[in-house]
C-alpha cells in the first residue's frame, strides 16, 4: 500500500492508458476520472463488478466484451452494451432475458436464434414477428397477422401453410395471393372483393363466372385473358372495349366507338394488321385479324384476296349478299380506315425526324473548312406502333432505300454541308445502326475518289475569305 500511495498519476491520458496495458496500477485507475482509462482497466478484465456499472457506455460495452455481467447488461439502455453481450454470451442467458425484454432488439435477436418463439409470435412489434415468420415457425397463426410486413413473409413460406388459411383469410391481401397461385379458384371466384376476383381472372381461370361480374376491373381483366370478347365488346364501360380493341378484335364495330380512347386503340390496333400497305388497296383479309378471317368470309362471300375499297356500294352489295345496312356499315368503316390512313404516308409516320447532320473532325484534322465524318441520327416510331422488336426491324429493313433517301436530302439541303462546296453524292455511308431506342444512326464519309476536290474546294475558300479581308497595315494608316 506504500507504494501505491506515493505513485505520482502521469500527466496524459495516453501514459496512464499505457500502464493499464502493462498491468501497473490497476486499482488506481479502476476510478480515474477519464473514462478512456477505465475502458482500458475492463479491457485487462479488472475490476468488472465494479465497471459494469460505470456511468459511461463504452466502458460498459468492454465489460460486456469480456462476457462479464450479461444478466444485468442485457438490460443496459445503450443498444451497443447490449449488443455486446448478444454478441458474447448471450448462450448463458435465461431465455426470459431475451424474451421478455423491453428492448426490440433483443428480442429481434431471439427471435432471429430462434428462442422463445412461442411467446415472440404475439409480440408487439411486427418486425419481431416477422423474424418468426422467416425461421417457418407457426405460419398458420401469423397469416391472420395484423401487419402486411408479417403477413407478407408468411406468404413467402406458402409450402407450409394449409391452402384454406389462405382462402378464408380475412385479409384482402392474402386472398389476392391465393388466387394468384391458382388455390381453390372457384371459391374465390365469388369473393366479396373485385381485386380478389380480378387476380383470378388473371391466372385464366373461371372466367365463365366472372365474365359478367359486376365490377367493370374484373370484366377488363377477363379481356385480356381474350375470353368472351364477342360478348365484352359491348361492354357499357369504355376501359373493357378498350382492352379489346387493344387486342384487335371488333375492329368493325369499335372503330365506331364514341368513346375516343376506345377509337384511338381500335385505330392503332388495324394500323399494325395493314402497315405498310396502302390503305386504299385493303383486302377483306387485312381487314380483320387473321383467327376470323374464315367467319368474315362466310359472312361476306367475298374473296381474300379481292380490294373492296375499290367497290361502290351496289358492287359489294351485289357480291356478298348483305342488306343494304350491312353495306353501309362496311361503307363506314372503309371511310374511317381511309381517313386514318389519308393525312400521313406509312413512311411520314416511321420517320418521326431527321436530326441536324452533326461535322465531326479527326484529331489530327485541324482545318475547319473540311471534314472527315458526317453523323445523323433518324428518329423512329415508337414501339406501341408495331407488334414486337422483329417486326419493327424488318419494317426499318423494308423501307431503309426510302429512308436513305430522305437521309441524304437532309444533309443536301444543311446549310452548313453547303458551305462544304461538295455534291452530297460524293458521301457513302460507312455505319447504319438501329437502335433500341428505336434511332437510326448514320455515318458518312467522302469517297476517296473525290477527297482532293473537297481539298481544292476548301483551299479556294480560303484564299476567297482572306482576299476580301483588307490588309491591316493600311487599314491602321486610313
Amino acid at each position: 500500500m506504500e507504494e501505491l500511495t506515493n505513485v505520482k498519476t502521469p500527466k496524459t491520458i495516453d501514459n496512464r492508458i499505457e500502464e493499464v496495458q502493462q498491468g501497473r496500477n490497476l486499482d488506481v485507475y479502476l476510478t480515474d476520472p477519464s473514462w478512456q482509462v477505465r475502458k482500458a482497466v475492463a479491457e485487462r478484465g479488472y475490476g468488472l463488478d465494479r465497471l459494469m456499472k460505470d456511468e459511461n457506455y463504452l466502458v460498459r460495452k468492454a465489460v460486456a466484451r469480456q462476457g462479464f455481467g450479461g444478466e444485468r447488461l442485457i438490460y443496459d439502455e445503450a443498444p451497443s452494451v447490449r449488443n455486446a453481450v448478444l454478441e458474447t454470451c448471450y448462450q448463458d442467458l435465461p431465455p426470459h432475458a431475451l424474451i421478455l425484454n423491453k428492448y426490440q432488439n433483443v428480442r429481434l435477436f431471439a427471435a432471429q436464434h430462434g428462442i422463445g418463439l412461442d411467446s415472440l409470435i404475439h409480440d408487439s412489434s411486427h418486425i419481431v414477428r416477422g423474424a418468426v415468420a422467416k425461421r417457418g415457425y407457426c405460419l398458420e397463426h401469423l397469416i391472420h397477422d395484423p401487419s402486411k410486413y408479417v403477413r407478407d413473409i408468411a406468404m413467402k413460406e406458402i409450402r407450409n401453410i394449409d391452402p384454406a388459411h389462405l382462402c378464408e383469410n380475412q385479409h384482402v391481401d392474402v386472398r389476392v395471393f391465393a388466387a394468384k397461385q391458382g388455390l381453390h379458384s372457384a371459391r374465390l371466384a365469388k369473393d366479396k372483393d373485385p381485386s380478389v376476383r380480378r387476380a383470378v381472372a388473371s391466372t385464366g381461370r373461371c372466367l365463365a363466372e366472372l365474365l359478367n361480374d359486376e365490377d367493370w376491373t374484373v370484366r377488363r381483366e377477363v379481356a385480356w385473358q381474350g375470353y368472351g370478347l364477342e360478348t365484352l365488346v359491348s361492354d357499357e364501360h369504355h376501359l373493357v372495349r378498350k382492352a379489346i380493341a387493344t387486342q384487335g378484335y371488333g375492329l368493325d364495330v369499335l372503330l365506331d366507338d364514341p368513346n375516343e380512347s376506345v377509337y384511338d386503340a381500335a385505330a392503332r390496333a388495324f394500323h399494325h394488321l395493314v402497315a405498310p400497305k396502302d390503305p386504299h388497296a385493303l383486302t377483306v383479309e387485312e381487314l380483320y385479324l387473321p383467327k376470323h378471317i374464315e367467319d368474315v368470309l362466310l359472312t361476306l362471300g367475298v374473296k381474300a384476296t379481292e380490294d373492296i375499297t375499290h367497290f361502290t356500294s351496289t358492287q359489294l352489295k351485289e357480291q356478298t349478299g348483305l342488306s343494304w345496312d350491312a353495306v353501309e356499315n362496311v361503307g363506314r368503316r372503309l371511310h374511317a380506315f381511309s381517313l386514318f390512313f389519308s393525312t400521313y404516308s406509312f413512311l411520314d409516320r416511321l420517320v418521326q425526324k431527321i436530326e441536324r447532320p452533326s461535322y465531326e473532325r479527326t484529331p489530327d484534322n485541324r482545318n475547319r473548312d473540311t471534314f472527315d465524318h458526317i453523323r445523323v441520327t433518324v428518329n423512329l416510331a415508337s414501339a406501341n406502333l408495331f407488334r414486337d422488336w422483329n417486326s419493327f426491324r424488318d419494317t426499318v429493313k423494308r423501307f431503309l432505300p426510302e429512308i436513305n433517301k430522305e437521309v441524304m436530302a437532309r444533309i443536301r439541303d444543311d446549310r452548313s454541308f453547303q458551305k462544304f462546296g461538295v455534291p452530297v453524292n460524293v458521301l457513302w455511308a460507312t455505319s447504319i445502326n438501329l437502335g433500341r431506342d428505336h434511332t437510326l444512326e448514320y455515318v458518312f464519309e467522302i469517297k476517296k475518289h473525290a477527297l482532293d476536290a473537297v481539298v481544292t474546294n476548301a483551299q479556294k475558300r480560303v484564299e476567297k475569305d482572306a482576299a476580301k479581308k483588307p490588309n491591316s497595315l493600311e487599314h491602321d494608316g486610313r
